[in-house]
């Protein structure tokens, strides 16, 4: 799971797979609430020139992910951000920005790597804890394998 920090809405983290599947895990997001200052352009000093108005707090609730991508050479609060593009359930369309956050090192081999259970004696499981850095040594072991099984496949005989 990866963890989304939005910038205009209520709550201010989602959990998922990937953007779409976090906004869609929530479906119901709140705007914040917030006031701001109109000037009513009165010059009298016995009246407030200022009012105060309330807004926000409304309710928006997601119906579709039509498309998440990444703005390039784009900034919000001086952080890289990640766009959805939303179908909301009254037809409305609407952009929900993310926050994208360093995450740690990229990959080590280009996508995320899934968690496996293996079942073994105890005497293999101690004799693999000797080795060092268990998931290391058993991702080599597969590596040198799966590359002898290729090279086994390539090999074209020449007629003599």
């Amino acid at each position: 799971m990866n963890k989304y920090t939005l910038y205009d809405y209520e709550p201010k983290t989602l959990y998922g797979e990937n953007l779409a599947d976090a906004l869609l895990r929530q479906r119901i997001l709140k705007t914040p609430k917030r006031y701001r200052r109109i000037d009513t352009g009165i010059n009298d000093p016995t009246i407030d020139r200022y009012i105060y108005e309330n807004y926000g707090g409304e309710e928006i609730r997601i119906k579709s992910v039509i498309e998440t991508y990444i703005p390039e050479d784009s900034t919000r609060g001086g952080n890289k951000y990640e766009t959805a593009i939303c179908e909301l359930e009254n037809g409305r369309i609407v952009e929900i920005d993310v926050i994208l956050d360093d995450r740690g090192r990229p990959p080590m081999y280009g996508d995320k790597m899934r968690q496996t259970a293996i079942w073994l004696t105890n005497e293999q499981l101690e004799w693999l804890k000797q080795q060092g850095n268990v998931s290391e040594f058993i991702r080599s072991i597969i590596e040198r394998e799966m590359k002898k099984s290729q090279d086994s496949t390539n090999i074209q005989y020449l007629p003599p």
